[in-house]
């Protein structure tokens, strides 16, 4: 390919605001079609009136995670690398960075398999599952492990499509398998008698419908990025600096949703000792959280490789004015939805569980998470930021420090401060009333994500004044 074609032209040179409008939008719905996965099954289980039951798909989500973090290593680090190279006009180098994500994709799909299925039981009891609930989890889980090929896919063939412009075919892929994934829940839930193992076959069989759709759009060779399937497995002299640049970008990506997977276990684990009802609750907090959330994400997708592109070309007064814009659009989203959730928060736990005691400890649970939604929007841009412009070193200190360092810890103290007389005094205030413990695990994650947008806005300042200086350059050249 010689020539920059019409969507190359509108990354370098069309209208910020505009371009990352039209990314990001498909983006967006696609990122909730996603979600929509896992969530579906949830409100269907919910349906089978079995606590049990919807606590195994809280003990399962972990696990979900994990798929995702592996799905995003590949894509996020690939899309970055291929959005570069498209930038800088090196088209050969994009078309094997992108065989090469999809090599990864089967030898991680493999190990994961592996792993899972060898220590199933351990995994579950880590997670959180009591002998009550082991059954029915391993029984999810199972089928998630088995449709990991295409979760993991997806994630990579959607992150290459957004990268190139084509962002509405992987909305249309995505939306495709979600309405697959609706269909099916019942039919196997119900119609074929399956209960909870049911919703997690629909689940792997919609997953592999979007992975088909999106392998024959390469298949057809009418993407910009050409990746030739049949010659993934051979070497050549580029591929150790390729992974490189991948795994530079995407391993910090992972090491967040990695951390995200653990501390969703500890967090079942510090709530399961509270009942099956707190566990049941956390996890379907986490669901919701994850929906809005995910257009957050489903954003940043969008401005990720639009970033990464500009960085390629040199381009780097549209970073900085991408960068800006971005913080307004994902900011007002999120007050929007803290607004949204505030007012109707039992409206959204009762889509998944009518146990009242579920839908009390949901609701304050629920509250309490997304009040910080300016903070994950906040660290999320410019965490995409430091990616695009390869500085590994913020991005993997970012998601340590509010997934790991701050977030596991707190998991553990909060209870105990809590458990000393915190809680008398909110329910004197008016606050929510429930066992001590609980505002602990609840408050976790706030804070953690408060104390990294401090650290953020202070990155912040320093990457807009690099960006700044190198703006003053590329005027002078």
């Amino acid at each position: 390919m010689t020539k920059e074609n019409k969507k190359s032209t509108l990354m370098k040179d069309g209208p910020i605001k505009k371009t990352l409008l039209t990314l990001a939008i498909p983006s967006m719905i696609g990122m909730i079609a996603s979600a929509l996965y896992n969530l579906v099954d949830t409100i269907f289980v919910g349906l089978l009136h079995d606590t049990n039951s919807m606590a195994a798909v809280s003990v399962s989500f972990p696990f979900f995670v994990v798929l995702m973090a592996l799905g995003l290593l590949i894509g996020v680090g690939a899309a970055s690398c291929v959005g570069k190279f498209l930038g800088a006009q090196k088209y050969e180098s994009a078309n094997r960075a992108g065989g090469l994500s999809i090599l990864l994709c089967i030898i991680f799909s493999i190990f994961i398999m592996i792993i899972g299925f060898t220590f199933m039981d351990s995994i579950m009891k880590l997670m959180g599952a009591s002998d009550t609930v082991l059954p029915f989890a391993k029984s999810y889980s199972t089928w998630l492990l088995i449709g990991a090929i295409f979760t993991i896919s997806n994630l990579v063939l959607n992150n290459l499509l957004r990268t190139e412009g084509a962002s509405k075919m992987s909305m249309y892929t995505i939306i495709i398998g979600a309405i697959a994934n609706i269909i099916l829940d019942p039919v196997f839930m119900w119609g074929l008698n399956m209960g909870l193992k049911g919703a997690a076959i629909a689940t792997a069989i919609s997953q592999a419908i979007s992975t088909v759709l999106m392998t024959m759009f390469y298949l057809r060779k009418k993407s910009e990025v050409q990746i030739n399937f049949t010659t993934i497995f051979k070497r050549t002299s580029e591929d150790k600096e390729i992974l490189k640049q991948i795994f530079s970008v995407g391993i910090p990506v992972f090491i967040a949703q990695f951390l995200s997977a653990i501390s969703f276990t500890i967090l079942n684990s510090a709530a399961s000792v509270f009942g099956v009802a707190a566990l049941a609750a956390m996890g379907i907090v986490n669901k919701i959280y994850t929906i809005f959330t995910q257009m957050i994400g489903g954003y940043t997708n969008a401005f990720l490789p639009f970033a990464s592109f500009n960085v390629g070309a040199k381009k780097y007064d549209r970073v900085r004015k991408s960068l800006c814009f971005s913080l307004i659009v994902t900011f007002s989203y999120s007050i929007i939805s803290i607004i949204i959730i505030n007012i109707i928060p039992e409206f959204f736990i009762k889509l998944f569980s009518n146990d009242p005691e579920v839908i009390k400890l949901g609701v304050n649970c629920l509250k309490m998470q997304t009040y910080l939604l300016v903070g994950f929007a906040f660290i999320s841009i410019i965490t995409a930021v430091f990616q695009a412009m390869g500085d590994t070193k913020k991005t993997t200190f970012l998601s340590l420090g509010r997934q790991g360092i701050l977030l596991i810890p707190l998991t553990f103290i909060l209870p105990k401060i809590f458990n000393n007389g915190i809680p008398s005094i909110l329910e004197k205030l008016g606050s929510y009333p429930m066992e001590s413990g609980l505002y602990g695990v609840m408050l976790a994650q706030p804070i953690a994500d408060l104390i990294t947008v401090f650290v953020c806005i202070v990155f912040c300042i320093n990457t807009l004044k690099t960006l700044n200086h190198l703006s003053k350059s590329e005027v002078k050249l």
